[in-house]
């Protein structure tokens, strides 16, 4: 089978890896503009925030809050043509990386975003590269600063724009700039990463490259991310969140996703259900039914790759014991790290048939080891309420 890998062009890992920032920028373009978030430059990267500035006084400097839309992203466009910047620096979490990207398309080319998102626009191809972006994390879930796409909240869902130019030129990861992130972005952060990483190796798209990274990002992921909810500054814990995050991107980028990041899109979109949260209230109901579909058909090498994320995540035993464990496992994180059900956000049974309509169509879905039907998404969504 063909097998194609793809990823940023240059990533700098590592506790104060932050401090060659404006080096790095200096070599993407000479009048760079920073999209980033509120709490990033208020919070541990105010340092970071600051030395850009003092390199480049009259950069641009657009604050982003919340998750991407069409009318957010393009709020961001204007200034960064009218600035003539050559380059972006984003700084915070996914919604910011993400806006970035979008905004770093539409600045090189003509039209309003909604001709490029796939699914709910005309998922037109950029014609001309966008911006080249340096990505910093400040969270620890996404995994944007690894991926070609940027996720926007449209009508009724959530669609990406995607070209291989999104790739982020550089992305620097600085576990050290997470240090006091909130129990519940962590958490959510966290159990995305996580869906990410197991959806991606049982992927129809999954390969051995992916295969590798998505295995390694498991590893200790669960204590970590149980450990960084307790104990906010806890800087090993953030170390090995931020590693995850990034594998998870670079998974995603290249094996795609599956069930339930086809169900967290309308979710978000129709309810404002927040991803991460989808995530979580998910994945071990989808990951239960996939193993129980699997038993039936008698998919053992798909079985064979969740006994192996089982033992990545510290299984022990024969196979249907590390099964059984892996799905309690994540059944427990959710409750444990007080992740809210999606009842919460006024999911109901008169919700669940559009929603499950709307997963269906999206690429995720058709990546997913099994073709789940509209009454196994309800059932799903049902089991999360």
């Amino acid at each position: 089978m063909h097998h194609e890998f793809s990823t940023v062009g240059r990533i700098i890992v590592g506790v104060g890896s932050s401090a060659s920032v404006p080096d790095v920028l200096a070599g993407l373009g000479q009048r760079p503009a920073l999209v980033v978030s509120p709490r990033a430059a208020d919070g541990a990267a105010a340092p970071l925030v600051a030395a850009v500035r003092e390199r480049w006084p009259d950069a641009p400097v657009l604050a982003v809050s919340g998750e991407p839309t069409l009318a957010s992203v393009a709020a961001l466009v204007a200034p960064l043509r009218d600035a003539g910047v050559d380059c972006l620096l984003a700084i915070g979490g996914g919604s910011v990386l993400d806006s970035a990207k979008a905004a770093a398309a539409l600045s090189t080319n003509a039209g309003d975003l909604l001709e490029y998102l796939e699914v709910v626009g005309a998922g037109q191809p950029l014609a001309v590269p966008a911006l080249p972006l340096l990505a910093v994390p400040t969270t620890a879930g996404t995994g944007s600063e690894a991926t070609r796409n940027a996720v926007i909240a449209a009508p009724g869902t959530k669609a990406s724009i995607r070209h291989t130019s999104l790739l982020p030129r550089v992305a620097v990861v600085d576990a050290g700039l997470m240090l006091g992130l909130d129990p519940a972005t962590t958490a959510a952060g966290g159990m995305d990463a996580i869906t990410q990483l197991i959806e991606g190796y049982v992927a129809r798209r999954a390969s051995p490259i992916t295969d590798g990274l998505a295995l390694r990002g498991l590893q200790g992921t669960a204590a970590a991310l149980r450990r960084a909810v307790q104990a906010p500054d806890d800087l090993a814990a953030r170390t090995v969140l931020a590693d995850a995050a990034l594998l998870s991107g670079m998974v995603l980028a290249n094996a795609g996703l599956g069930a339930v990041h086809a169900l967290a899109g309308p979710l978000g979109g129709q309810l404002g259900v927040p991803h991460g949260v989808a995530c979580a209230a998910l994945l071990s109901p989808i990951t239960s039914m996939t193993i129980t579909a699997l038993r039936r058909a008698g998919g053992a090498a798909t079985l064979a790759r969740y006994v192996a994320i089982a033992r990545a995540c510290g299984a022990t035993g024969d196979d249907d014991a590390a099964l059984s464990q892996l799905v309690a496992l994540l059944t427990s994180l959710t409750t444990e790290l007080g992740i809210a059900r999606l009842g919460q956000y006024g999911l109901e049974e008169r919700r669940l048939q559009p929603i499950a309509a709307a997963a269906l169509r999206t690429s995720n879905a058709k990546n997913h080891p099994v073709a789940f039907d509209e009454a196994q998404c309800c059932a799903a969504l049902a089991a999360a309420c």
